[in-house]
């Protein structure tokens, strides 16, 4: 199946006194994984300060992790190929993975970070299980992959994915919980990708 990603997505903004980013809500975060602690932030993020449209992500630059985590992908199986040009249906998107070829296409960016970004959420399509049939939930799936492993190398994307969610679904709806539902398989993917982009970069 054609998974898409737009290339616009909008990113949270943070309001003046903004400090919600380590508070969770109660009813979501009865366990301690990431997936849950990254849930319980969205929700918090959502009710206490809404959405805004800047179009930049957070962190510095950490283009120097794309050879590794490309090198890392595409010993998975997976061929990577970057373009000036992504478009499908007249759209122009960040990147997208072709499952019947294996696949991911990258848009070439100015921004090593959303390309990185881009490549983690596209390998996360590949790597995530099968059973996850609904769309929703294996965009959320992806996007949580890619941001909780960026995470482990000092990279802060939660207000691109914490927008990148919302576009997904009613930010109130329950289903977003696929972060909890399936936060062993989040876990496992995401200590996948970091060791390998790890053992990677060992060999530079």
């Amino acid at each position: 199946m054609v998974v898409l990603r737009g290339v616009l997505i909008f990113i949270v903004s943070f309001l003046v006194g903004f400090t919600a980013f380590g508070t969770v809500l109660s009813c979501s975060t009865a366990g301690t994984g990431r997936g849950v602690q990254l849930l319980g932030e969205y929700e918090a993020t959502i009710r206490n300060h809404g959405i805004g449209t800047s179009l930049e992500l957070v962190g510095n630059s950490h283009g120097f992790l794309l050879p590794a985590a490309t090198r890392y992908v595409e010993s998975l199986g997976v061929t990577v190929k970057r373009t000036s040009v992504l478009e499908m249906d007249g759209n122009v998107l960040a990147g997208i993975y072709i499952g019947s070829v294996n696949t991911i296409w990258i848009q070439i960016s100015e921004s090593p970070n959303m390309e990185l970004s881009t490549l983690l959420h596209e390998t996360a399509h590949f790597l995530t299980p099968v059973d996850i049939s609904n769309e929703s939930d294996r965009q959320i799936f992806a996007e949580a992959v890619a941001c909780m492993t960026l995470a482990e190398f000092g990279l802060n994307t939660k207000p691109a994915s914490f927008a990148y969610f919302y576009s997904q679904e009613n930010p109130f709806d329950l289903s977003i919980s696929i972060l909890q539902r399936r936060e062993r398989d989040l876990e496992a993917i995401v200590n996948q990708l970091v060791a390998g982009i790890q053992h990677e970069q060992a060999k530079e």
